[in-house]
């Protein structure tokens, strides 16, 4: 993991990797931060969660990067950090 947190959240702590798969890492307990791999992939992920969350079914909020929007694009792919299970806005 290469990903600097704290360059793009207000958010310090500790990125361990979750052992199911490679591309999703706990911060702390709190937070889950996703590469998605491609921009595309992030977009559709952000409208999927909308739309899950407007019929009222319960699924993680998206937690803005300091610049903006839902996810932070690198070279690695883009990354999205989401608070932790179940925590809507």
């Amino acid at each position: 993991m290469t990903l600097d947190i704290s360059t793009h959240w207000d958010i310090q702590g500790e990125i361990v990797a979750v052992v199911t798969t490679p591309t999703t890492w706990d911060i702390n307990g709190k937070y889950i931060l996703k590469n998605i791999k491609t921009e595309n992939y992030a977009q559709n992920n952000v409208r999927f969660s909308k739309a899950l969350r407007a019929e009222g079914i319960p699924v993680s909020s998206f937690v803005p990067p300091k610049a903006g929007g839902n996810y932070v694009i690198t070279q690695d792919g883009c990354y999205a950090q989401r608070a932790g299970k179940n925590k809507n806005k």
